[in-house]
């Protein structure tokens, strides 16, 4: 794996003196396989449960976990899952939260959905060689004020990733 670029080493300085969340452990992993999806924004988490539910049926000894970024989390407490899907938010971007929550899920397989990079989270699940795919790329997953001042750091990132879709030409570019 390539070195971390000058933007990365500078985010995650500034990731390190931000406040922990704690994980919740509470939840074993479960055993057999593991797909982690992880929605960037809410407005796909009705169409992202349906896949979930669809990889499920398809292959019953696989468990998928659908993360959301943690300011999110109101929006999906009252969501409805079946067994074999978890719903829970991602870590906070703290090294020591990324690398525990990957300690604990170790999945098998990452789907990234729409953008809100999560550069700490991203990094480190693509140093773990765990394949990593972005799918359904919008530009305005991209458009976040760190995007804005770092516009560099979503660009290294992109590299993290085996395969990227976009949802148009436009997110393709960008």
């Amino acid at each position: 794996m390539k070195a971390r670029s000058l933007s990365l080493k500078a985010y995650r300085a500034l990731a390190r003196r931000a406040p922990r969340h704690e994980l919740d452990t509470s939840t074993p992993r479960p055993t057999g396989e593991l797909v982690w999806i992880h929605l960037g924004s809410t407005v796909d988490l009705s169409a992202t449960l349906d896949l979930a539910e669809r990889l499920s049926h398809l292959r019953p000894e696989c468990t998928v976990l659908v993360t959301l970024p943690i300011a999110s989390a109101d929006h999906w407490q009252t969501a409805e899952v079946s067994g074999d899907i978890l719903l829970r938010s991602a870590p906070d971007e703290h090294p020591r939260s990324v690398a525990a929550f990957l300690d604990h899920w170790r999945p098998d397989l990452a789907l990234w959905i729409w953008g809100g990079l999560l550069p700490n989270l991203v990094d480190e699940t693509a140093r773990r060689r765990i394949p990593l795919h972005l799918i359904s790329a919008d530009t305005s997953g991209f458009d976040g004020r760190r995007d804005r001042w770092m516009p560099e750091l979503a660009r290294n990132l992109m590299t993290c990733f085996d395969s990227a879709t976009a949802r148009n030409n436009a997110a393709a570019q960008r």
